[in-house]
């Protein structure tokens, strides 16, 4: 390369740091080995914890304390604490981030093997304690795996805390989406490697499991904390005298308006539905999948899913900025919540293992739509909260939602417990997390909404003020990013496109019924598959075009330039989408059903369990209607 080329080189610039390009990816590449130690070991831990805990005869409210609670608690406290002291540590040698997790690695390593080698720990200390306890060696196995999720989720704290703050600080702005992006393709590349070949052998080879993770994590984050630079920040300036009223200011400020309540809320009542993940083997089990099963269903699904994580990270991140992060945040959420409901169907039926296998795959790999709520959900933060106390409103936001978390965790464990022993369920009870995930989704959906209006209220997408107790008029001054008004275009072939999937829904049915007369025709259960599913879907496509007429003539009023009430094209597009893919699932597990068992009364039971998600469907897109009200911008609230 010439002296002139390598002047005109391109150069980037963050906190100080200046790349070229080659630099840059070197960084970046650090940074993602990093990531890849954190994907395939930190995140996948707990799991194996609660799968050898339920091994041992733990009970479902001990488990969530031991796994789930103790972690709030930490999330609580030090985790605050390492937030404070990084943003003011300095080291010439290793920065301000890199130490704290560089110098926790022996500990979290520890925590580890502790783990793995449980029985010969738990052996050792029954011989130890044999004079003074007579506690049995499943009891003391306990103990022991219970002490080093203990100790790893202590340490996690450090390594959580930090590690997302690092390429805030290394990764110059104009580049950090696409690095997001290449974050979870790396995460979803560990994830399969996880699941596809460690995932079956965790039970019974733990020991082997933990060790590897020793490796591969010292390994890889090792080598991102030896080579990564951290950008050189001046020394902080001395402190101040804490003014007593300091804790008082926070809190003020942090819950002085409705909109920051209720975004709280939301927050609050999203983490609590996820808690039930940690069940989400015990559920699929019930179902009749062998660990080996689960394993390679979990791996195809995160391998599958880097793909389109891609083209949420790069395609995605273009049309969220287009359509405007809040909006996609607010509605797809509603669509995520009528899949959780229909979720719940697996309660109720028993499909041979197989299908169960096959629908679970594709319908998580049709559930795209978490994808874009991940890549808009920090922009919405941003887009709402004060950005001169941005970092205090997320830390209040955390905090309410993990001290809520400790309450909700006993609560699910109480929940199972109730499920499993009270109800005398078994292991079906597992399959009960859908319904603690509807009621907390469903809580925080109504928080979302009025989080929504209140931001509208407030000025919505055009003139938004974020509530600000600490300015002379109550309101600090935001950059606004108008969308992309609705294309009353692409939205009159959305219609089309709805005509299209609703008359999908009323031949189904008649042309399954059909077949399986033929397939079994001694069988009555053809007659009643269509008498339970014909009706139904007729009833749901008649109040379809009711909708639809409502949609129309609001679309010529705003074809007039008369303000009107009309869903946004990017929203229904996608849900379009997604339902399409559900309607050619609903109609493989229909077929492998009727197939495998013999009968088809299951596949009638499932498919008009499944009917009842386009009534929440159409009850989300009147929502979405009746939410995007261009009046309701006023500018106060």
């Amino acid at each position: 390369m010439s002296t002139r080329e390598k002047n005109t080189a391109p150069l980037y610039q963050v906190s100080g740091l200046t790349y070229t390009l080659p630099k840059m990816l070197i960084a970046m590449g650090l940074i993602l080995l990093g990531y890849a130690g954190l994907s395939m070991t930190i995140s996948v831990t707990p799991t194996i914890v609660t799968l050898k805990l339920n091994e041992l005869g733990i009970s479902s409210t001990l488990l969530v304390f031991i796994t789930t609670t103790i972690g709030q608690v930490f999330n609580m406290t030090v985790c605050q604490w390492v937030s404070f002291k990084s943003d003011r540590y300095r080291s010439k040698r290793w920065g301000r981030r890199v130490p704290f997790i560089f110098f926790t690695m022996p500990m979290i390593c520890v925590s580890w093997l502790i783990i793995g080698f449980y029985r010969e720990e738990s052996e050792l200390l029954s011989r130890i304690l044999a004079p003074l306890s007579s506690l049995s060696p499943e009891t003391l196995a306990i103990i022991v795996v219970a002490t080093g999720i203990v100790i790893f989720k202590f340490f996690y704290m450090f390594v959580g805390s930090v590690f997302y703050y690092i390429y805030n600080d290394v990764i110059p702005p104009q580049v950090m989406t696409r690095f997001n992006g290449a974050l979870q393709i790396t995460a979803s590349i560990s994830s399969a490697l996880y699941n596809y070949f460690i995932f079956k052998h965790t039970l019974e080879h733990t020991r082997e499991v933990m060790i590897g993770f020793v490796v591969i994590y010292g390994v890889l984050m090792g080598a991102m904390c030896l080579f990564l630079k951290e950008p050189r920040f001046p020394d902080p300036e001395p402190a101040k005298k804490k003014k007593s009223s300091g804790i008082f200011a926070f809190g003020k400020e942090s819950f002085s308006h409705r909109i920051y309540w209720f975004n709280f809320l939301d927050t609050t009542f999203s983490s609590a539905a996820m808690l039930s993940a940690a069940f989400i083997v015990f559920h699929q089990q019930s179902m009749g999948l062998s660990m080996a099963d689960i394993g390679n269903m979990n791996g195809t699904i995160s391998l599958v899913r880097t793909g389109i994580a891609f083209l949420a990270a790069s395609v995605g991140a273009v049309l969220i900025d287009r359509w405007h992060p809040i909006r996609i945040s607010v509605f797809l959420k509603i669509f995520i919540f009528i899949t959780i409901c229909c979720e719940t169907r697996w309660f109720f039926f028993t499909p041979p293992g197989q299908v169960f296998w096959w629908v679970y795959l594709l319908f998580n790999l049709a559930m795209f739509l978490n994808l874009f709520t991940g890549i808009a959900a920090m922009p919405t933060l941003q887009l709402i909260f004060p950005k001169s106390r941005f970092g205090q409103f997320c830390s209040a936001r955390s905090l309410i939602a993990s001290g809520a978390g400790l309450l909700f965790g006993l609560l699910m464990g109480g929940f199972f417990d109730f499920l499993k022993t009270g109800l005398e369920l078994g292991e079906k009870a597992y399959r009960g997390l859908y319904f603690w995930q509807v009621a907390c989704q469903g809580v925080a959906i109504v928080f979302c909404l009025l989080t929504f209006n209140q931001y509208r209220k407030l000025g919505g997408f055009k003139a938004y003020r974020a509530p600000a107790i600490w300015e002379a008029d109550g309101y600090e001054k935001m950059e606004v990013s108008q969308p992309r008004p609705p294309s009353l275009r692409i939205l009159r072939l959305l219609l089309a496109g709805y005509d299209l999937l609703f008359l999908l829904t009323v031949i189904t049915p008649a042309v399954l019924g059909y077949f399986w007369k033929h397939w079994n025709s001694s069988a009555n259960s053809a007659d009643l598959y269509w008498m339970m599913n014909l009706p139904a879907a007729v009833i749901i496509a008649a109040a379809w075009l009711f909708l639809r007429n409502k949609i129309s003539k609001n679309i010529k009023l705003a074809s007039t330039g008369t303000p009107a009430q009309v869903p946004h094209h990017g929203v229904l597009l996608l849900l379009l989408l997604m339902r399409l893919i559900f309607q050619a699932v609903f109609v493989l597990e229909a077929v492998m059903t009727m197939k495998l068992s013999g009968e088809g009364t299951t596949a009638a039971g499932l498919n008009i369990y499944e009917s009842a998600m386009d009534i929440l469907m159409l009850a989300a897109i009147w929502l979405c209607m009746k939410f995007e009200d261009p009046v309701a911008e006023t500018g106060t609230a």
